[in-house]
């Protein structure tokens, strides 16, 4: 075990750094005074025949590259981290090593077995074109794209929400410490046409240098046959699609769970199912919230402000998915709630995006969820009856 877990972690970079074995390094966990900065991501490029790392850093709504040598590399990871960044990754050939920080700035260094098998190619031009190409045959079979190539003018929401959902998902990656090894098993409930999810087959196949299993469930038959034929004309053999609802469709443990406007409280649902099947990410878009709001009692101080409906009803949508975060913190999980998409598209735009804590001595807490169930009157949420019942996590 290294003395100190900083300085441990420095000179493993050092190490890589020296002796070509970097193949991926992340940054993650943004301190509040980050600048807007959401994380930064590190990869070796080849420039002018010179070996350089190109270093991406991520804001909300861009991002920025530049080069560096490793010099400047290694100077620059070790300002950064603990202080703007409270988690990193040393992606390698031989080890994984992991730097987090907990809420009281104490360090804790951890090496697992290799995610990755094979450097990156050095081209320079990768970044642009890593996520995914416009070029891609599904694109064209489900519609997207027209037989040039070329984004449908009626298609181009869908184009912008399928990059934003694959930028989401390399951010939930890099988050989980790992880089989808080959056989990367992926649920997707209700998958509808399926845009999302063959990208996101075609995202993980690209980066994980294997054939992900990546399974879609949808209640409607039609959209089932529909898919598999897709997939099956395109040779994706590793995505399939199966008819039923969320409760109903075993889901042996999973790498990745995705619930994208699944209603109400098959939302919920979706959590459980990803929480019982282990899911190191789960990415939850929820909408028609109508559970809560005949159970909410307004705290006297809001009572004003909440005798409007459409007041109330906010009240009860933003309620929900903070309870639902709460549930997914006190089970074991890191939880980010974000917009996905540009509320010009839909007002369904909420991303609760949770990823399972590495073992450690800090354990979730029920007591802000139950705190805030007490504060409205709340009798019952879904989901903690669903978890309570497959997990036991607390007692009410």
């Amino acid at each position: 075990m290294d003395a100190d877990p900083v300085d441990g972690f420095g000179a493993a970079l050092a190490a890589s750094l020296a002796e070509g074995r970097l193949a991926r390094l992340t940054l993650a966990k943004a301190r509040g005074d980050g600048e807007g900065q959401t994380r930064v991501i590190v990869r070796p490029v080849e420039v002018g025949g010179r070996r350089q790392f190109a270093v991406t850093e991520r804001y909300p709504t861009r991002d920025v590259t530049c080069n560096e040598d490793a010099e400047r590399l290694l100077a620059r990871v070790r300002g950064a981290v603990g202080r703007r960044f409270l988690s990193a990754t040393l992606f390698t050939l031989d080890e994984d090593i992991h730097l987090d920080f907990n809420r009281r700035g104490q360090a804790r260094l951890t090496r697992t077995p290799p995610s990755l098998s094979a450097l990156p190619s050095p081209a320079h031009d990768r970044v642009k074109h890593r996520l995914l190409d416009v070029g891609l045959p599904f694109l064209r079979a489900l519609g997207v794209t027209d037989a040039d190539g070329k984004v449908r003018a009626s298609m181009g929401g869908k184009w912008r929400q399928i990059g934003k959902f694959i930028e989401i998902v390399d951010h939930a990656v890099a988050m989980a410490g790992r880089q989808g090894p080959p056989g990367i098993r992926v649920v997707d409930f209700g998958c509808g046409k399926g845009y999302l999810t063959f990208a996101l087959y075609e995202y993980l196949r690209a980066t994980a240098g294997g054939e992900p299993r990546v399974l879609g469930v949808e209640q409607r038959p039609d959209l089932v046959e529909f898919c598999n034929r897709v997939a099956r004309d395109l040779g994706l053999h590793g995505l399939s699609f199966v008819a039923g609802d969320i409760l109903s469709t075993p889901v042996p443990e999973a790498e990745m769970v995705v619930a994208l406007h699944a209603c109400d409280t098959a939302t919920d649902d979706a959590l459980y199912k990803a929480v019982q099947a282990r899911a190191a990410v789960i990415l939850c878009a929820p909408c028609c919230h109508k559970e809560l709001r005949p159970q909410l009692v307004a705290p006297e101080v809001l009572r004003p402000m909440l005798k409007h409906g459409i007041l109330l009803e906010r009240e009860a949508e933003l309620l929900t998915d903070g309870l639902r975060a709460l549930a997914l913190e006190a089970v074991g999980y890191h939880v980010q709630v974000f917009e996905f998409v540009s509320p010009e598209h839909t007002r369904k735009n909420t991303m609760i995006l949770a990823v399972r804590r590495r073992p450690g001595p800090e354990t979730g807490s029920w007591e802000p969820f139950l705190a805030l169930k007490r504060l409205y009157g709340l009798r019952s949420l879904r989901l903690e009856g669903l978890l309570s019942e497959g997990t036991d996590p607390h007692r009410r």
